[in-house]
């Protein structure tokens, strides 16, 4: 593994799915969940996908107001 590989961020996303048989999911039991992990470097891709505009960019700030990604954020040596 290479040294930039070590340091990368990354970032897991996943969704519980739920046994909703009966049209409801007040009661319903979680069947098993789908996730994946991210390499935040991924998110640079994602932009020409969206048609941004030559002056946007991409971030994501989590619900403390962290920022968890931005194009400009760099690792901290």
């Amino acid at each position: 593994m290479s040294d930039n590989a070590k340091r990368a961020l990354f970032t897991s996303v996943s969704q519980a799915a739920y046994d909703i048989r009966r049209n409801s999911t007040v009661n319903a039991g979680v069947i098993g969940v789908a996730g994946a992990d991210l390499a935040m470097n991924q998110f640079d891709q994602l932009g020409p996908a969206w048609e941004l505009g030559p002056l946007a960019y991409i971030f994501i700030v989590n619900n403390n107001g962290f920022v968890i990604y931005h194009p400009e954020l760099r690792t901290i040596d």
